[in-house]
């Protein structure tokens, strides 16, 4: 874990950020709340009874999101390999 005065480089989309902050300070608790949602949702389990139909948009669409970044971060990963 960076110590906040040792200098570190984040990479993201290929590029690299030079930092001083460990990045999972800047992880909300309404995201990490998103994104412990999403462990669920991807085992077919929805937090509204009924379907996918019956979800909320705001739900649904934050999954997509959270989908679209995992899945770039998995074909950035494989290209490495």
């Amino acid at each position: 874990m960076p110590d906040g005065l040792t200098p570190f480089s984040i990479e993201l989309g290929g590029r690299e950020y030079p930092t001083r902050t460990c990045p999972r300070k800047l992880i909300t608790d309404a995201s990490w709340s998103w994104l412990r949602l999403h462990r669920f949702y991807a085992r077919g389990l929805l937090p509204f009874a009924g379907g996918l139909l019956d979800q909320p948009n705001t739900f649904l669409e934050s999954m997509e999101v959270i989908d679209g970044a995992e899945t770039e971060g998995a074909v950035r990963d494989h290209g490495r390999g």
